[in-house]
C-alpha cells in the first residue's frame, strides 16, 4: 500500500455537502509541507500554492489548494486512533522523517459559521501523550532517536510536569514552540551561577499567556528568592483579540498588553516575549509596535528573546551583549 492510498483511508469526519476539498488531498499537502521544511500552516498553504500545478498530477484538488484554516481545521477533527495509525506511517518513511510533533490546534473566537471543534480537556491531553510515547519508545528502538515530541500545551492541560531536558533531543521543533518552556527553564537555571547573590533594587513586570504563566512564575521566584531587592510581577494575559481559548505567550497582542497593564504600577520596565512579534519583529500581531506599548504604559519595554540567560539579564538590568534592546518611544 502506497502513503496515498493509506491517507485515502482515513475517516473523513466532515459533513459531504461541506466538503470542499478532499481529505487525502489535504493530508498529503501537509506532509509534503511538513517533509520540505514548512513551518506553520500558512507556510504549508503558500508553498502548495506555488506547486500546484506539480500536486495536480498527483492529487485530485477538485477546488484548488484549501486555505490554512481549512488545512487547521481538518487537522483538529482526526481522532487518536488517527493519529496512532498516522504515526505508523510515517514509521514506514524511516530516515526521511527527522522529527514529528503534536501541537493542539488554536481556536479563536472568530468561528461563526465553521464545524463545532471541542478543545483538548486533561483526559484528551494525556491521551495524545500517551499515544506520542508509544510511538517514541519505538523510534528509540528502531533508530535511536525518539522523533515524535507532544507540544507544551498538551502537558500543560493535562496537569503533568514538563518533560525533561533530554525529551526534546536536539530540540528540532522549537520553531513550532515545542519544548520551549523547559529549555528557557534549562537556559535560566544556568544563567542564574553565573550572576552570584547581590542587591538589586529593581521592578518588573512580565506580561505573559496563561499556558506559559507556572514557569515563568517558578523562573521569577528563584530570581527574587536569589537577588535582595528584585521583585518582579508576572501578570497572565487574557487574550481578548483571538479569544480565551488563545493562551499562547507568542499570540499575545500590543492592545492587550497594554490595555491589561495600563491602570497598575509596573515598575522600572517591562519585559515582552520577542516571540509576540512578527517575523520581522517589527510589530505585534495586530500591527501595533512595542514602542506604541511604551508610550501607552509610560515606561521602558524591552523585547527579549526566549532565552534564559537573556531572560535573566533583562529582570536584572545586567547587559545581555546588547541583545537585549530597550525600545524608547
Amino acid at each position: 500500500m502506497t502513503l496515498k492510498e493509506s491517507l485515502m483511508t482515513i475517516k473523513d469526519f466532515r459533513i459531504d455537502r461541506c466538503k470542499k476539498h478532499n481529505l487525502c488531498d489535504i493530508l498529503m499537502i501537509v506532509l509534503i509541507g511538513y517533509l520540505t521544511g514548512c513551518k506553520d500552516f500558512e507556510e504549508i498553504h503558500f508553498t502548495a500554492e506555488i506547486w500546484e500545478e506539480r500536486l495536480k498530477k498527483y492529487l485530485e484538488l477538485p477546488n484548488g489548494i484549501p486555505s490554512a484554516d481549512t488545512i487547521l481545521r481538518v487537522l483538529a477533527g482526526i481522532d487518536g486512533k488517527e493519529l496512532e495509525r498516522t504515526f505508523s506511517d510515517l514509521a514506514k518513511l524511516g530516515p526521511a522523517v527527522e522529527s514529528a510533533v503534536c501541537v493542539p490546534v488554536g481556536l479563536t473566537k472568530y468561528r461563526e459559521k465553521l464545524p463545532k471543534l471541542t478543545p483538548y480537556d486533561a483526559k484528551g491531553a494525556k491521551e495524545v501523550i500517551s499515544i506520542v510515547d508509544s510511538f517514541r519508545e519505538k523510534m528509540k528502538k528502531e533508530r535511536g532517536i525518539a522523533v515524535a515530541y507532544a507540544a507544551d500545551e498538551f502537558f500543560i492541560k493535562a496537569g503533568l510536569p514538563l518533560p525533561e531536558y533530554e525529551y526534546y533531543d536536539e530540540f528540532t521543533q522549537l520553531e513550532d514552540g515545542v519544548g520551549l518552556c523547559t529549555l528557557l527553564k534549562h537556559e535560566f537555571y544556568e544563567a542564574l551561577d553565573y550572576f552570584p547573590p547581590a542587591e538589586y533594587r529593581r521592578r518588573v513586570t512580565i506580561p505573559t499567556g496563561k499556558a506559559a504563566y507556572s514557569t515563568i512564575k517558578e523562573l521569577a521566584n528563584a530570581a527574587e528568592s536569589r537577588y535582595n531587592g528584585l521583585k518582579i510581577d508576572v501578570i497572565a494575559m487574557e487574550n481578548n483579540f483571538f479569544g480565551e481559548l488563545i493562551t499562547v505567550t507568542g499570540l499575545l497582542t500590543g492592545r492587550d498588553i497594554a490595555a491589561q497593564l495600563k491602570n497598575r504600577d509596573n515598575g522600572d520596565a517591562v519585559l515582552i516575549c520577542e516571540s509576540t512579534l512578527r517575523y520581522e519583529h517589527d510589530k505585534f500581531i495586530d500591527d501595533t509596535t512595542p514602542e506604541y506599548v511604551e508610550h501607552e504604559l509610560g515606561l521602558p519595554v524591552l523585547m527579549v528573546p526566549n532565552d534564559g540567560y537573556k531572560l535573566l539579564c533583562a529582570m536584572l538590568g545586567e547587559d545581555a551583549e546588547d541583545d537585549c534592546e530597550v525600545i524608547y518611544g
